[in-house]
């Protein structure tokens, strides 16, 4: 599938991008071009070297593109490299409305970066503005232990709870390490489905069919009596 893009012709004038050496500046070309519509990359340093004809190595790179700023941010265990700022150079302000937009959006919900690293056009409510400081931080949904505690019984992982409430207690609550969380439940689902094995997941997915293969319509003498007001009106209809 063709792709068209924006390339940032500044770049070669940034000091960052001029003391690259000659490599990694065509590998920041092939990432750039490589990387899906939400500027997330499917991490696979030893295809890019065949491709370019360099022995490139993960952590060499990132020191490289991360010098002087986050500009590359790791995640899902280091399957998957996010370009910080290709969203915003590439779209702007994300609005659900554009055909294009929508599927970006889409792929931040996946990843669960959707409001978190990116800002979304969308009208303003005052109710949950109050949730969040002036300065954009996480205000009221900063969770307390307790309600993580809480939250993670109902996602049947308590053992999972305090580290997730450690993790983002150490970095301030942001995502990526970049932007403040604004939805701490949706984190804390996406932690549980991360923490899970393969195995794991095609166990609950068998455990949910031979619960519902075994649910029945209850019978009648199984059922709560109606309640006499009911019974007094159907007399009189």
């Amino acid at each position: 599938m063709a792709k068209k893009r924006f390339t940032d012709a500044e770049k070669w004038t940034d000091p960052w991008f001029r003391k690259l050496s000659p490599e990694t500046k065509l590998f920041w070309a092939y990432l750039v071009d490589n990387c899906d519509i939400a500027g997330v990359w499917k991490a696979d340093v030893e295809l890019a070297s065949l491709l370019i004809g360099y022995n490139y190595s993960s952590d060499t790179l990132l020191i490289e593109l991360n010098n002087g700023k986050d500009r590359i941010q790791v995640f899902d265990h280091g399957k998957r490299w996010l370009i910080i700022d290709f969203c915003i150079f590439q779209y702007g302000i994300l609005t659900p409305n554009s055909r294009v937009h929508a599927a970006v959006i889409l792929l931040l919900e996946k990843y669960a970066l959707l409001g978190c690293v990116y800002p979304i056009d969308r009208v303003k409510d005052k109710d949950k503005d109050k949730d969040i400081l002036k300065e954009g931080g996480v205000g009221e949904t900063r969770p307390k232990l307790e309600e993580c505690k809480a939250y993670f019984l109902e996602l049947n992982a308590p053992l999972e709870a305090e580290g997730f409430f450690d993790y983002f207690s150490s970095n301030g609550w942001k995502v990526s390490g970049r932007a403040h969380m604004k939805d701490w439940k949706a984190a804390a689902r996406n932690w549980v489905r991360r923490s899970k094995s393969p195995a794991d997941i095609k166990d609950e997915q068998r455990r949910k069919v031979e619960r519902s293969r075994e649910w029945r319509p209850p019978k009648e003498e199984e059922c709560a009596p109606p309640p006499k007001a009911f019974l007094e009106l159907k007399e009189k209809l």
